[in-house]
């Protein structure tokens, strides 16, 4: 337990270290200007094609995670007549609060930005443009 948790504490000072100190250096330099004007646009391309669906595929998607672990947690005794409560006693009870959490804050964080797509789109409408247009200038439409 002790190496994973170094290796987590590694892996999250790299990746704040990189985003911190070291991206804005290279992104200041010339010769990697064209590198991240490109992967910029990617990853704004890849928001905009996701941007109305993104609270749906994820509720559906913890939907499907949910019934699989329900299922598994009622098939697999009794495909296998194993016992597993103390593999599940070994779960610390503090995990499912922090995971409800997790879940509760990634759907207000996938609303609020639905929530500004939408207004971007109110306004866009109430300057005169079409619902097609509004759509097209919200990222809702390719």
């Amino acid at each position: 337990m002790l190496g994973f948790l170094s290796f987590a504490f590694f892996l999250i000072g790299a990746l704040l270290s990189y985003f911190i100190w070291i991206r804005p250096i290279l992104r200041a330099r010339p010769a990697f200007a064209d590198f991240y004007a490109r992967s910029e646009s990617r990853w704004a391309a890849f928001v905009a094609k996701f941007n109305s669906i993104k609270t749906k595929l994820s509720a559906t998607l913890l939907m499907i995670a949910s019934g699989l672990v329900s299922l598994h947690d009622f098939i697999v005794p009794v495909v296998t007549g194993i016992d597993w409560t103390p593999l599940y006693e070994k779960v610390p009870a503090w995990i499912w609060p922090l995971i409800s959490f997790a879940l509760g804050a990634l759907f207000l964080w996938l609303r609020t930005l639905t929530a500004k797509t939408q207004e971007k789109q109110l306004e866009a409408v109430a300057a005169g443009a079409s619902v097609q247009e509004s759509a097209v200038q919200a990222g809702l439409a390719p």
